[in-house]
């Protein structure tokens, strides 16, 4: 999997944006296409739910719809996507105000190119509770290709913060997996 989405990725998902904008709805299909795997990815690593996660996920593409006016080219358009999956979840969470545990299809995402025998899914899922959602949040992202930076300005934090918050959790993780 590469590690960050390419500029050319980054110019189409900002171009299907403005073509958005401008009324063009077979920009919002594009737009999917380009994205979706990625919101989603991240949608349920913030709901541990696949049904939330789908539901975050219809949202975002809602909102997105609604605001594409709003949005100003940044090179940034996924991270201005996630920002608002992020804020739509946390939403939701507070509305639930509850935590599930993982679920395999999030496992799926988080090892995306391996597969991983029963056994070593619950031994991740096992080990990634110890992680705080912050940390999670953070080694999901990380997974899914994103660089420090972009996970810093997608969760609003430093990235001296993200950088020491996914050191952590490696060393969590590390620490678990020797028990």
């Amino acid at each position: 999997m590469t590690s960050t989405l390419t500029h050319q990725k980054n110019m189409e998902i900002d171009d299907c944006l403005h073509r958005l904008a401008a009324g063009e709805m077979n920009a919002l299909e594009r737009l999917y296409e380009l994205t979706s795997t990625n919101i989603y990815g991240y949608a349920l690593s913030l709901m541990q739910n696949k049904s939330d996660a789908e539901d975050v996920m219809h949202d975002l593409y809602v909102s997105v719809y609604s605001n594409a006016a709003l949005y100003s080219s940044r090179q940034k358009p996924l991270a201005w996507m996630l920002t608002i999956t992020r804020n739509l979840a946390m939403a939701k969470l507070k509305e639930k105000n509850r935590s599930q545990e993982l679920t395999d299809l999030q496992l799926q995402f988080i090892s995306s190119e391996e597969k991983l025998s029963p056994i070593e899914k619950e031994t991740l899922r096992q080990t990634l509770r110890i992680l705080n959602d912050e940390e999670r949040q953070i080694v999901v992202l990380h997974s899914l290709g994103f660089r420090h930076v972009e996970i810093a300005a997608t969760l609003a934090m430093p990235l001296p913060t993200v950088l020491t918050k996914y050191h952590r959790a490696l060393k969590k993780l590390r620490k678990e997996l020797e028990k």
